[in-house]
């Protein structure tokens, strides 16, 4: 950092700017010696470097310590950039010189230092107002302790470099889970008793800062074009207490009292996606009209059946924050499973069942029209979970062979409660008829019902009693292929079952198809050879 600046910044900053310079400097570094040119990133990061006070010869000296000091590769890697298209400024790779812009004249650095000032003080720290591993002292205060303080040096890290633009959000997402998991926190404790998994503290924390930052900047952005008038952005599946006023303008007073801003639940709140710009009224054009928002609220309030359940566009979007919660959870599990040492077979199913959960993210984000975002799955920086397809399907497939065990033993128990209920109401039928006397007077009849009772071999049974069953089993063959043609109308929870205890279920219901099949078959063949089939 030049003299300069550092004689202008206070303390804090200047750490926080160091820091910042550092991480772009190796960053660009790691970039060009893995490619082997000045990607289009690591261009977009020399035009970020530059916004730090930097000069073009600050710059050649970076690019040229990614080739060992050597020269004539660094002209040859200027050479190349600047016929590229992406490139941003070729004056830069063009014009060698110690030149920099004067933090007087520096209005982006300057709009930048300013915002993270007012988000915090001069000396950034708790950027993100993050209350994480604070403890209450008694009468609603709240105080730092030395774990909220390493926690918050993380983020307040996080924050400046993603405020500066030459790092993504998603990267420092990962980058401060991977260090925090490293040091040994897994869990973020809050004064109020609640707790969070690291990877939804770190990202509430860093949305929720940033958001705030920019509302900063948007602020100071009205205030110098004399307008104290704002639009809220808009995007889909936002919370019901949101969608009342995205989209509109309103007065900065009206950003407080209607949208919450400046609130936990409001505007740019806890894990509040939208932000506001300034609107000057008779130049601005609104980007939403009131009657496009109508019809949107309308569409993303319809619901959509999905497995037994109702989902609007906002309740699908929680529903993908929760399967991505379990999926990194069971990340979580499989590692850990694998560096305790357990059986092998535990490993490998909790790697599936990994998988299978992928898959119905995948399932669900289709059927809801939603984006899928997967980074928010690998933010642990765990690496490759999942197996591999070949070990995948053959998972699946003895999955779907217990399911369908499953499934035939609880229809076998369905069908032996039948027989003993009927076999129940038979006794008490006889009985109750032993009583009235009817058996005594008939006695014939009742031998010949415990006759047919006892009887099973299908070749001494008469031939009306093989026909009846032949009607039987040609219901039982109907009622199975209605059971595949249409599942849900008969089985309640069929939208509820995994894709494998589908297909188990219909390769059952196919082979007692075929079960029933052949027992029709014999008894027609029993019945021909006494000549007694019908046809």
């Amino acid at each position: 950092m030049k003299q300069e600046y550092q004689s202008i910044l206070h303390n804090g900053i200047e750490k926080k700017y160091l820091m910042l310079e550092e991480e772009i400097e190796k960053d660009i570094v790691r970039r060009i010696q893995k490619a082997g040119k000045i990607t289009s990133t690591a261009d977009w990061q020399i035009q970020r470097y530059m916004v730090l006070g930097h000069s073009t010869e600050d710059v050649e000296n970076i690019i040229r310590s990614s080739v060992g000091g050597d020269y004539p590769d660094t002209f040859r890697l200027y050479d190349e950039v600047i016929e590229q298209e992406y490139v941003r400024s070729r004056a830069i790779y063009e014009q060698v010189n110690a030149h920099f812009v004067p933090y007087e004249q520096n209005y982006e650095l300057q709009q930048i230092t300013n915002a993270l000032i007012q988000q915090s003080n001069d000396e950034l720290f708790n950027i993100s107002k993050s209350l994480g591993f604070m403890v209450d002292a008694g009468n609603g205060r709240r105080v730092f302790t030395p774990l909220s303080e390493i926690y918050n040096g993380y983020l307040d890290n996080a924050i400046t470099m993603m405020a500066s633009g030459a790092f993504d959000y998603n990267t420092l997402i990962r980058r401060v889970v991977g260090e925090m998991t490293s040091s040994g926190l897994r869990v973020v404790d809050y004064a109020s008793g609640r707790s969070n998994r690291v990877d939804v503290a770190v990202r509430r924390a860093l949305l929720t800062g940033m958001g705030q930052l920019t509302g900063q900047i948007s602020r100071m952005n009205g205030q110098k074009l004399g307008t104290d008038q704002y639009e809220v952005d808009w995007h889909p599946g936002a919370r019901p207490e949101h969608a009342v006023w995205q989209g509109r303008v309103w007065t900065y007073q009206q950003l407080i009292d209607v949208c919450g801003l400046g609130s936990g639940p409001g505007l740019l709140g806890w894990n509040c996606h939208h932000t506001y710009y300034p609107f000057i009224e008779g130049i601005s054009v609104r980007n939403y009209s009131d009657e496009w928002l109508e019809e949107m609220n309308r569409k993303e309030a319809q619901k959509i059946p999905y497995r037994g359940k109702e989902y609007n566009t906002y309740e699908a979007t929680q529903k993908q924050r929760q399967m991505e919660t379990a999926m990194r959870a069971q990340r979580e599990k499989a590692q850990l499973l694998k560096q305790g040492g357990a059986e092998k077979d535990d490993i490998l199913n909790a790697r599936c069942k990994y998988q299978a959960m992928l898959d119905e993210y995948k399932e669900f984000s289709k059927k809801f029209n939603l984006p899928e975002q997967r980074e928010r799955i690998y933010a642990d920086l765990r690496g490759r979970v999942a197996p591999s397809q070949h070990t995948y399907k053959k998972w699946q497939e003895e999955q779907a062979d217990k399911a369908a065990r499953r499934a035939a033993e609880k229809e076998r128990r369905a069908e032996r409660a039948m027989r003993e209920k009927a076999e129940n109401n038979r006794r008490a039928d006889m009985d109750k008829a032993a009583k009235s006397d009817i058996i005594e007077a008939d006695g014939g009849l009742q031998k010949m019902n415990l006759q047919f009772f006892a009887e099973s071999d299908m070749y001494n049974q008469e031939s009306g009693s093989l026909k009846r069953a032949i009607r039987k089993y040609e219901k039982r063959l109907h009622e199975h292929e209605a059971y595949i043609s249409e599942p849900e109308k008969h089985c309640p929870d069929w939208n509820e079952k995994s894709v494998e205890e589908q297909e188990g279920l219909k390769r059952h219901w196919q082979k007692e198809i075929r079960n029933f099949n052949q027992s029709i078959n014999d008894r027609i063949d029993e019945l021909k050879k006494r000549g007694d089939y019908d046809g």
